[in-house]
């Protein structure tokens, strides 16, 4: 956890849970029916057409290279248009996902 939030990658959201439930979350693969839900959880049009690319990746089904470059390009584009590292919309990504698994 420590390391994880030196290296931007730990969402202060999820200081409200056990350390290592947060983590188990964090890496637990999720169920179709649930991560198809992410995109939902975004108010922004750009944020929800990369949610709508990333849920796929958070499924343990493993994803194609095409579906990967798609997937990297999005996140990239939605950095730049707001002006944000690449990281953060990483992060805000997968701690949406935490969350519908704690739903």
């Amino acid at each position: 956890m420590g390391r994880l939030r030196t290296i931007g990658l730990w969402d202060g959201s999820l200081d409200v849970l056990d350390p290592q439930v947060a983590l188990v979350l964090m890496l637990a693969p999720v169920s179709s029916v649930k991560a198809r839900l992410l995109p939902a959880m975004f108010n922004d049009a750009m944020w929800r057409d990369t949610a709508d690319v990333y849920w796929p990746s958070q499924t343990g089904r493993r994803l194609e290279e095409e579906e990967w470059d798609r997937l990297r390009r999005r996140v990239e584009t939605l950095a730049a248009c707001m002006r944000i590292p690449e990281w953060h919309v990483w992060r805000i990504l997968g701690t949406g996902m935490a969350r519908l698994l704690t739903d």
